[in-house]
């Protein structure tokens, strides 16, 4: 985790680093040299973590928390469930709930075969393929 850490430190100098490359030839050799060498350290020390990264992690899917968009809509993405909530936005919160819990139905988290007939960890209607195991 730290050199993840580090190398995201080092990006950010990346940054810094990039412009100093000449394009020009009005622009010193020591520049030219400590600006190539250290864009070019930086880059395979990302591609180091890239590669590191994708072969120690643990499980096919790491779950992310439900903190932005993004991960909502990954977790929802072909869900079956989606049919049932079709209209209920424009709905006040008690109607809204009233007409879920009149389904009658239950929604989980867990593996999950989608719509689209892929297998995913998500939310969706129960009974779900399989639970989500985190595995260590």
């Amino acid at each position: 985790m730290a050199y993840m850490g580090f190398v995201g430190v080092l990006i950010e100098a990346l940054v810094v680093a990039l412009p100093g490359v000449p394009f020009e030839a009005s622009q010193t050799d020591e520049s030219f040299k400590v600006s190539t060498w250290l864009s070019v350290a930086t880059l395979t020390l990302v591609l180091f973590a890239a590669i590191l990264m994708f072969f120690t992690r643990r499980s096919a899917c790491m779950p992310r928390l439900p903190y932005n968009i993004a991960t909502v809509v990954a977790y929802l993405y072909a869900a079956r469930m989606l049919g049932d909530f079709v209209g209920l936005s424009l709905l006040c919160r008690k109607e809204r709930n009233k007409r879920i819990t009149a389904l009658g139905k239950t929604y989980g988290f867990g593996w999950t075969t989608r719509e689209d007939g892929s297998a995913r960890v998500g939310i969706d209607k129960e009974e779900l393929d399989f639970p989500y195991k985190y595995w260590s």
